[in-house]
């Protein structure tokens, strides 16, 4: 059988607006806009999309005599992540947006994200080490 989904289930994601969210992703903010986005997430109860604990219905269920038809289940999920999607993508700067071309889902813009940041943070951590390292050396005056 093919499940229903309630009218005030699916109206939850014509909520997500961006007015909420009031900076865009650069390279110099990402700890400030995640924060921003992860309440707006949280507040759809949409967490699940970009925490991989969602379990994505079968996009197809077969019915009585065989009969193989949209399960409305996937098709809200459907609706949901792409409104996800839509909202985590206009709310990022288009030197970013590149990086992200070939995504499909909310969780492989949201990965693709914190590995993206987590290696610019590693990177910037790096540098700055080996600059201290340079200035012990060189006898800094902040010895």
């Amino acid at each position: 059988m093919v499940s229903a989904v309630s009218s005030s289930t699916m109206s939850s994601s014509k909520h997500f607006t961006n007015k909420i969210i009031t900076i865009r992703l650069d390279e110099s903010n990402f700890l400030l806009w995640k924060q921003q986005i992860l309440f707006a997430i949280e507040s759809l109860r949409l967490v699940s999309h970009v925490d991989g604990t969602i379990s994505i219905p079968a996009q197809v269920v077969v019915i009585e005599k065989g009969e193989r038809v949209l399960n409305l289940d996937y098709a809200f999920y459907k609706q949901e992540d792409s409104a996800l999607c839509s909202r985590l993508l206009s709310s990022i700067i288009p030197s970013i947006l590149s990086s992200l071309v070939g995504c499909k889902t909310a969780l492989d813009i949201w990965e693709k994200l914190q590995q993206a940041f987590f290696n610019f943070f590693n990177y910037q951590a790096h540098a700055f080490a080996l600059l201290f390292e340079k200035s012990k050396e060189k006898g800094s005056k902040y010895e």
